[in-house]
């Protein structure tokens, strides 16, 4: 068996390893690629520089960040005094959680910790207010996706990271590409939901939340300028520590409860996967995976078959963490063997969007976390298959959608 043939193998048994074992598959991979690298006798020293430090860093600090915002309750609040606004206007409430969830993930906190934070909360505003689980649910992961591709956010920083691997700065056109798809998921799904035939009622926060405390009004100032000092040229991972540093010096929080509200498992997962890709990528592995995606494409079908792809991989693992380093380091040899008349950048978005439209799939991320703030009993079962069904629907949508992102191109 060839060098690259057998890291291949080592990133698809990692990948199945974990979905049947429910084991991180990030540390599942990092194990394999030490077994792999020790086989083929590849310096093992050279396997751990496959570490992506640079990507850790900025994904530890703006993590770390708005985990302090997130533990002193600051987070919280604005979403509480968001649905406020709202006055008894209930039917606009699932368009109020996608706006607000989509604003603050494209801050900095992204998709994972905000679909987190807000599920709990909007759950229950549903159960209350006898609105469907499905369509609260659904809403709130379009619009953490549909601001998780920002430039500041964790997913839109390891997507920027990958596709400038590939020589393509794209980190806007992602974010824009995404924002626009889901936007138009999460409107055509209220229409079909009758989300606008809610009638109006008192919403469950309509006693004014109390004003934000001393330290809440810290955290929000602090973060507003790290979010300035990033737009403005400033490093992300450099910014979000200074900035981390400052709260906990402020006493804003207590070190202990941020750093246990940091998505380490996330992290794991992103970074050993990614020591992963960079073994199969030096044993010219990438070329074997290239040449057989490019065998099912051409300049008709190239977009929609990524979309389909990472849409399927996606049903049953990350989007970030799995799906985009597997997937976008084969944009431009596919766009090459689909005889050159597909460019990369449309492949790059077929794959991000067809990955996170499927991420309500309840063995995906966003999609489990949706149900773990289902409760229990039949309430839970029953958006576990509705969250599964529209995970399907929503694939082969997307997919088609993905044929006219080329034409944005």
């Amino acid at each position: 068996m060839s060098h690259a043939i057998l890291s291949i193998s080592g990133l698809i048994l990692a990948i199945v390893i974990g979905v049947l074992t429910k084991v991180n598959i990030g540390l599942i991979a990092i194990g394999l690629a030490f077994i792999v690298g020790f086989i083929i006798k590849i310096d093992l020293k050279t396997i751990v520089l496959g570490w992506p430090t640079s990507l850790f860093m900025m994904l530890f600090g703006m993590n770390l960040l708005f985990s302090i915002a997130a533990s002193n309750g600051t987070l919280k609040r604005i979403v509480e005094k968001s649905s406020n606004a709202l006055k008894g206007h209930i039917r606009f409430l699932p368009l109020l959680l996608f706006l607000t969830t989509a604003v603050i993930a494209a801050l900095g906190p992204g998709n994972i910790a905000m679909v987190a934070m807000m599920t709990p909360l909007a759950l229950a505003m549903a159960k209350e207010e006898k609105i469907s689980l499905l369509m609260v649910s659904i809403m709130v992961i379009l619009g953490a996706n549909a601001g998780g591709l920002s430039p500041l956010a964790p997913t839109g920083i390891i997507a920027s990271e990958l596709a400038t691997k590939e020589g393509l700065q794209i980190s806007m056109t992602l974010f824009r590409d995404m924002f626009i798809v889901s936007t138009f998921f999460g409107i055509l799904t209220y229409i079909v939901m009758k989300g606008y035939k809610i009638p109006r009622n008192m919403v469950v926060n309509a006693k004014l939340s109390p004003p934000l405390t001393r330290q809440q009004k810290t955290t929000v100032v602090v973060i507003f300028i790290a979010i300035i000092t990033i737009i403005f040229g400033g490093n992300i991972a450099l910014t979000a520590f200074l900035a981390s540093g400052c709260l906990l010096i402020l006493r804003v929080t207590t070190e202990q409860e941020a750093l246990a509200q940091v998505p380490w498992s996330a992290i794991l997962l992103i970074c050993g996967v990614a020591l992963m890709i960079n073994l199969v990528n030096s044993t010219e592995g990438m070329t074997i995976i290239v040449e057989t995606l490019g065998k099912l494409t051409n300049e008709k079908t190239a977009a929609p078959t990524m979309s389909f792809l990472s849409s399927l991989m996606s049903l049953f693992s990350s989007s970030s963490g799995v799906v985009m380093p597997t997937l976008i380091p084969t944009v431009q040899g596919v766009a090459t063997q689909a005889g050159g008349a597909v460019r990369p950048e449309p492949l790059i978005s077929a794959i991000v969007i067809g990955s996170h439209l499927v991420s309500i799939s309840p063995f995906s991320t966003l999609g489990a976390l949706a149900i773990a703030s289902a409760g229990y009993g039949s309430e839970k079962d029953t958006l576990f298959s509705k969250l599964l069904l529209s995970a399907f629907l929503y694939l082969v949508i997307g997919a088609i959608v993905s044929y006219f992102i080329v034409f944005l191109y």
